[in-house]
């Protein structure tokens, strides 16, 4: 790609840290706080009367709603600012993560419709091991916007405490909508050089690319860029999306200049694993939607498909090769190019344009293959026979809690001697057609193949 009017977008945030920080909060008025954990939701301009100016007779707000737990809300503070925009009582936002996060910083959005945000706070990361509590940094910040960067370069922190003192107005409620673990850039002109997008599709799905963008990033920026894994990247030329990639790789060459590498939305899918099952007269969308929804990956079904049905197997594999198997069976083509998301959709049959061959560019080749006289196609089936099989002996296997197994196979009336199924959050045995999770002291396994 010519580098002219080319930029990218780089999201400089940590990835799944959204997700993962669980906020809690005794200063909230409404039990929404997990919204805070969510992407792209949208925030309606909900008036208060109790509220100062929040009533505007403009058409631009929206009545509060009856339930408000069911609306969406974020952070809303129980206590109102006082005549000077100060809260009595300070309002704390705790956010608490099993696993360890680095990021620039962190940017909040408050309430935009309405320009009301906080002009004093203060964010301490901490630190939360065996050992105990660390605080690694603690920082003050007087923003001047409804949307702020709270910038600090921290490493390795699994809590955030962030303290409110007031608002930009007065007798008003906090209203914090979205929290993101890091910031958001663009990269253009000389910055970049060498930028290399490949998009590929297969008409017929027996294959589904993984497309690429590379490129090396002279920085103009004093910012400490971490280009961690999975952090997201816009392709833009002429103003114009033509990709949503994900860093897989980055090098760093000298302080400002970086080489980056990175993959689509199915080169996710690809290293996220897919349970399969046996299916008959399965839904397809309903089909597609789970795996889109395993892999946390935004979609876009083409409504063609809305009556599609599948039959057969899919054993233990990645989404991505399970998405081709639907996708080949149902004759629906797979595609990210020029959007935020995975678009699947059915192939035209329509030909707009035939492109003779005296338009062949010069210096290109043409080549005639064979022509195609036949095709073979190879037909499974699927039903359950009585024949009992050893599935796993942990006297040679080993023993131990819960023990993923996966099967080369699909199974089905699955017993267990001396052991039981591990169960998930719900109490629900986890067993499956192609895996199960055991705890094992001395087991035989049995089951029905």
């Amino acid at each position: 790609m010519n580098n002219k009017g080319v930029a990218i977008r780089y999201g400089d945030v940590a990835p799944e840290a959204k997700e993962n920080f669980k906020p809690t909060s005794d200063f909230a008025k409404f039990d929404t706080l997990s919204q805070l954990q969510q992407y792209n939701l949208n925030f309606p301009n909900y008036a208060n009367p109790c509220e100062l100016y929040s009533v505007v007779l403009d058409g631009t707000a929206t009545a509060f709603p009856s339930l408000p737990e069911n609306a969406n809300l974020g952070l809303w503070s129980e206590q109102i600012s006082n005549d000077d925009g100060t809260f009595t009582e300070p309002i704390v936002l705790e956010l608490e993560s099993v696993g360890q996060y680095s990021s620039q910083g962190l940017t909040l959005t408050f309430d935009t419709y309405n320009g009301i945000f906080a002009t004093r706070l203060r964010i301490k990361w901490l630190r939360i091991t065996d050992e105990g509590t660390t605080t690694l940094d603690e920082k003050e910040y007087t923003p001047d916007n409804a949307f702020y960067f709270c910038r600090n370069f921290v490493e390795n922190y699994n809590k955030v405490v962030i303290t409110f003192y007031s608002l930009n107005m007065p007798k008003n409620r906090l209203k914090l909508r979205v929290i993101d673990y890091g910031y958001g850039t663009f990269f253009y002109g000389d910055e970049l050089r060498g930028v290399k997008l490949i998009q590929e599709i297969d008409p017929i799905s027996t294959q589904i690319s993984i497309n690429t963008a590379d490129f090396t990033l002279d920085s103009r920026s004093d910012m400490e860029y971490s280009f961690q894994q999975k952090q997201p990247l816009s392709v833009y030329f002429n103003g114009q999306l033509k990709a949503t990639t994900f860093v897989k790789k980055s090098t760093r060459k000298a302080k400002r200049l970086w080489s980056i590498q990175s993959e689509d939305y199915i080169g996710l899918l690809d290293s996220i694993p897919y349970y399969g099952g046996i299916y008959t007269n399965k839904n397809a969308v309903e089909l597609l939607t789970d795996i889109f929804t395993v892999a946390k990956v935004p979609y876009n079904i083409d409504d063609v498909f809305a009556d599609a049905v599948v039959t057969g197997y899919i054993p233990y594999t990645t989404c991505r090769d399970a998405l081709m198997q639907v996708a080949f069976a149902i004759q629906a083509v797979v595609d990210t190019s020029n959007s935020e998301v995975v678009k699947v959709f059915a192939l035209e049959e329509d030909v707009k344009q035939t492109i003779p061959l005296n338009r062949i560019m010069q210096g290109q080749n043409f080549t005639d293959d064979e022509t195609v006289t036949g095709v073979e196609v190879t037909v499974h089936s699927y039903k359950p026979i009585t024949e009992t099989v050893d599935v796993y002996d942990a006297s040679e296997s080993g023993t131990g809690q819960n023990i993923f197994v996966k099967f080369s196979e699909p199974l089905h009336d699955l017993t267990i001697k001396n052991g039981s199924f591990a169960v998930d959050e719900k109490g629900n045995e986890l067993k499956h057609t192609n895996y199960a999770v055991i705890n094992a002291s001395n087991v035989i396994w049995i089951s029905c193949n």
